[in-house]
């Protein structure tokens, strides 16, 4: 038999092990005690052998309240399904606290280049020259402002925004909503699955969100969900 050690509760006596209440009329006196009880591993609902921590058997309880955890095997599994699903939850909740002022300026500034300030250069007329721009394919660039940037510049010159070009219909676009791009990513990796072939924009971008930690976090809370049979 398999052996552990509990505290009874400390109005009514009863012993309560991985959801399953124990009780017996004896116990009552002897509420808010530790001590030491036996079971069968296999039979939770059986009932268990409680005995002072010194040894001197009290009595048997039997299994008032049962759960659907009527083996140890089973009750374990679900105990580390509950801490995996606990921690998958902690890492979501991370990512979506919000960043203090301070950490955003330390995050800007620390991507800057340090620099000697140049000296000034002789007044002249000069013509702006726009470089020829790549589109973003992929999640990790998508975010750029260089496209945005460019617009800024060529209003001031013209005094009018360059007009944004409209989507061709069927053309991939990243969606804003975080729980909309996880199912795309989903649903592109059943694609894939199916041997079905992706787009170079929807290949590019679902390789790039591999690797965030948005996809990481909502993943391994799927995973413990029982949904990971995508992929």
């Amino acid at each position: 038999m398999g052996q552990a050690t509990g505290k009874l509760h400390k109005r009514n006596g009863s012993l309560t092990f991985h959801e399953n209440v124990y009780h017996c009329a004896w116990m009552s006196q002897e509420a808010g005690k530790q001590v030491v009880f036996r079971f069968d591993p296999e039979d939770l609902h059986s009932g268990v052998h409680v005995y002072q921590p010194t040894g001197e058997h009290l009595g048997f309880a039997e299994c008032l309240k049962k759960v659907d955890f009527f083996n140890l095997e089973g009750a374990r599994t679900r105990e580390k399904q509950k801490r995996d699903i606990a921690k998958a939850e902690k890492k979501l909740a991370s990512l979506h606290a919000p960043i203090s002022p301070k950490q955003l300026a330390a995050d800007m500034n620390a991507g800057r280049e340090t620099t000697d300030p140049t000296p000034l250069a002789e007044a002249k007329v000069v013509s702006l020259v726009f470089a020829n721009r790549v589109p973003a394919t992929s999640f990790k660039s998508h975010r750029t402002s260089d496209a945005a940037q460019e617009a800024l510049i060529l209003e001031l010159n013209t005094g009018k925004a360059k007009p944004k070009a409209r989507p061709r219909p069927g053309e991939f676009k990243v969606p804003k909503d975080p729980e909309q791009r996880f199912q795309d990513a989903l649903d592109l990796m059943e694609r894939q699955r199916a041997g079905k072939p992706l787009g170079v924009k929807e290949a590019s971008w679902l390789e790039g969100y591999f690797d965030h930690p948005e996809f990481e976090a909502r993943f391994e809370i799927h995973k413990s969900l029982g949904g990971n049979n995508a992929g």
